[in-house]
């Protein structure tokens, strides 16, 4: 009984030392992509912030022609140029 035990108890080890390889080989690929990865988190983020930018002056056009129409003044289309 004690052969079965021990049998049992190394093929835990190496199924252990399988999952542990497979999970070294995942990290090392994860981290040889990295540098791409990040350089395409980044754009985005530069792509994002641009455009938060632009509604940001979106809106600012629209309170400020809102503000126009509230005191009375009429609006040029060429404002939204």
């Amino acid at each position: 009984m004690s052969r079965n035990f021990h049998s049992t108890n190394s093929e835990s080890e190496s199924d252990e030392e399988l999952k542990i390889l497979s999970w070294k080989n995942a990290y090392e690929q994860q981290k040889q992509s990295s540098p791409k990865f990040d350089k395409f988190r980044i754009q985005d983020y530069q792509d994002l912030q641009e455009d938060y930018y632009k509604i940001i002056e979106i809106a600012s056009e629209l309170i400020d022609c809102l503000e126009q129409t509230c005191s009375g003044k009429t609006v040029s289309c060429e404002s939204f140029n």
